[in-house]
């Protein structure tokens, strides 16, 4: 059953859910910003770059946002003195292509109701089944 989702790239990925904490991380940022629709393609290449070389980042998606914001980034901080030098460093490179930059910080020591994990996936697809044959 694996070979045969791996081969229909249903998995895509292996990977393994670490404790942060205990790596020395403090802080998970989710940054939203507005990106400026400038600059062509020469900018939407620099900009693809700077993302995939930015240890910071974890995860950078496209969509939509209050405010009209476009862009997220999920990135990963050892202290907060690490999180604004990230920030800055990214608003001084990049403030002629963003607008209405906002973050939301979550300590990773904090209680979490629900933590990060996969393990719900397989509900949420067995629930969306029952969902959809009740609609038809």
């Amino acid at each position: 059953m694996r070979k045969k989702l791996e081969d229909k790239k249903y998995i895509t990925e292996y990977t393994t859910i670490l404790d942060l904490s205990k790596l020395g991380f403090e802080i998970i940022s989710f940054i939203f910003f507005k990106t400026k629709k400038s600059g062509g393609k020469k900018v939407k290449d620099a900009a693809h770059e700077m993302i995939r070389s930015n240890p910071y980042i974890l995860y950078a998606g496209f969509g939509n946002g209050l405010r009209g914001q476009d862009t997220v980034f999920v990135c990963i901080h050892k202290d907060f003195t690490e999180y604004t030098k990230c920030l800055d460093d990214f608003k001084r490179k990049w403030h002629e292509n963003i607008d209405q930059l906002d973050s939301f910080l979550v300590p990773i020591k904090s209680f979490s109701p629900k933590p990060f994990s996969f393990r719900s996936l397989g509900e949420i697809l067995r629930y969306s089944e029952i969902l959809k044959k009740q609609n038809k």
